[in-house]
């Protein structure tokens, strides 16, 4: 969820007050997700208001480095609940999503952020069961299955090569939570209608079983990392979690929603970059949509306030398509609140190419109808209009939707794309944001090019990639002017070899004019159709 004092996304609301919860459902039953901690070894941190804003962090080493899969991950997102439905609506397991875990395979994702494992409220936002309504952090929620079944999740996770993260609601816990009785102190006021944590008493009881508990977490159960809700509050805290697990052999990354890029401690944010600009409004692009090159070299490498100050060195960029707050409070009622929406455009081009981590919602791959969970309510609290909401993490995904060929077909090219970015990652990667990205703009000349999105060519080394867009409903043939010296090379003749929709579908040569330009012609076919919408080809120096 957004942070409520985000005025952009939640103006329509004062979520600082919001509503009051739901009855919590019952206890009993609930297992425990991580044991008790035992004593710390975190010394006790300075209290009030004249205490270092870091106080673990100088007693840790200055940085951790992201794991090496880090710049490889393509990240997509699950709500646990809505992902299967073994039983009907509202549904879904461990055991459930776990049999999903081929699909997901042979889609080619790298990465899953879970957002739903722990105890929480089946009502407070939206009408529905959400990750966001936490009532105990490390007690497993009953409904979803049991820590054993939680730990056989990951392993098939990890034996398919995919790595898992999980949701961590870092500001409080519902109002009726045990936890709140059981510990008073810990608390203090109040946000999204629930109690939160007293971060700034840096209570050394809380902060002991706040790491105690994520360490043991990803420890225990081989989870890779955590997406931290709202915001970290306490950077030294997730410091020494990293060390921690680090330490145990076990490296994890940190990505939190905004933008909180700490060398070191974070390793990406959720969604650093867009390709959408608002969650409760109809979908609008960004400059990814239009200028790949442009959008990308104006958010990396020079200093800036993006960059805060420079402490983001050592921070890979990411590009959210979509997560589950799109069709948020103040969606249009008739509007799809996924972003892609079947357009090979806008995944491709616009997306999964850029130099960056992607992270998208489930069911953008095959272009899914949108179909609310029955409960799921168009306001954030109040339960009104049951079925009629948006919200995106209430989605029901209908999996024979994929036998059908419009969704067929976008799935074959979504994994496609993916594939490509996998076997061509020394060049697509994901690269630093304190880094000059390698990504330039190509010229293009032909009928039919005014408003088309500038193609773009990325590089390492003596090979590259472009990449060109076709968000229209014709064929075109265009000319891409290349210039070799963009990627530091002579202008020599290039070996051109076309990768989409299929590999290697032909190779040509092309020799560099006077000007030290290649024209290269282009045939991009029309998009919303099966191998559409996006072109894609090598470029090698040829008698290096």
């Amino acid at each position: 969820m957004s942070n409520p004092k985000n005025k952009n996304e939640c103006s329509r609301r004062d979520f600082l007050k919001g509503g009051s919860a739901a009855t919590l459902m019952a206890m009993l039953g609930a297992v425990p997700l991580a044991a008790q901690p035992a004593p710390s070894s975190i010394s006790a941190a300075p209290k009030g208001k004249d205490a270092p804003e870091d106080s673990l962090t100088a007693k840790a080493p200055a940085g951790i480095r992201a794991p090496a899969w880090t710049k490889d991950l393509v990240i997509y997102e699950i709500a646990t609940k809505g992902f299967t439905s073994p039983s009907g609506p509202e549904s879904g397991t461990f055991k459930s999503l776990q049999a999903k875990i081929p699909y997901l395979k042979n889609l080619g994702v790298s990465g899953i952020w879970l957002t739903g494992h722990s105890l929480s409220d089946s009502k407070h936002f939206y009408n529905i069961w959400t990750q966001y309504a936490c009532v105990d952090p490390f007690r497993m929620d009953p409904s979803l299955g049991t820590a054993d079944e939680f730990k056989e999740l990951i392993g098939a996770f990890h034996r398919a090569g995919i790595h898992v993260l999980l949701d961590v609601i870092s500001h409080g816990v519902m109002n009726n939570s045990p936890l709140i009785k059981e510990h008073p102190d810990w608390f203090k006021g109040g946000t999204w209608g629930m109690t939160d944590y007293d971060w700034k008493a840096r209570n050394p009881a809380l902060d002991r079983w706040w790491v105690e508990g994520w360490v043991d977490t990803a420890t225990r159960y081989g989870v890779d990392g955590f997406r931290v809700d709202v915001s970290l509050f306490r950077p030294d805290l997730w410091l020494e979690i990293r060390r921690r697990c680090a330490a145990a052999g076990h490296p994890i990354v940190i990505c939190p929603e905004p933008s909180e890029l700490i060398a070191g401690t974070t390793d990406f944010s959720q969604s650093y970059l867009r390709v959408s600009r608002a969650n409760n409004a109809a979908v609008s692009l960004t400059q990814a949509g239009t200028d790949m090159a442009g959008f990308i070299l104006s958010a990396y490498g020079a200093p800036g306030p993006r960059l805060e100050n420079q402490r983001a060195k050592g921070i890979f960029g990411s590009l959210q398509l979509s997560c589950h707050d799109g069709g948020w409070e103040g969606f249009p009622p008739d509007s799809n609140p996924y972003v892609a929406q079947g357009s090979r455009c806008v995944f491709g081009y616009a997306f999964i190419f850029a130099p960056a981590i992607p992270v998208f919602m489930s069911g953008e791959e095959f272009d899914c109808d949108f179909q609310p969970l029955p409960t799921l309510s168009p306001g954030l609290f109040g339960g009104k209009n049951p079925g009629k909401g948006r919200w995106l993490y209430g989605s029901m995904i209908v999996w024979p939707q994929v036998d059908q060929p419009r969704h067929r077909a976008m799935l074959k090219d979504v994994a496609r794309m993916i594939a490509i970015r996998r076997e061509y990652a020394d060049v697509l990667a994901a690269e630093m944001i304190s880094d000059a990205p390698r990504i330039a703009a190509v010229p293009i000349a032909g009928d039919g090019t005014s408003g088309l999105p500038k193609p773009y060519v990325r590089w390492n080394g003596e090979k590259a990639i472009l990449i060109a867009g076709n968000p229209t409903g014709k064929a075109l043939q265009v000319q891409a002017n290349f210039s070799p010296a963009v990627c530091g090379w002579p202008p020599k003749t290039v070996t051109v070899t076309d990768i989409w929709p299929t590999p290697a579908r032909s190779t040509e040569t092309f020799a560099a004019n006077s000007g030290g330009v290649v024209s290269i012609p282009l045939t991009l076919a029309p998009d919303h159709t099966p191998g559409g919408g996006v072109g894609v080809w090598t470029i090698e120096l040829r008698g290096k």
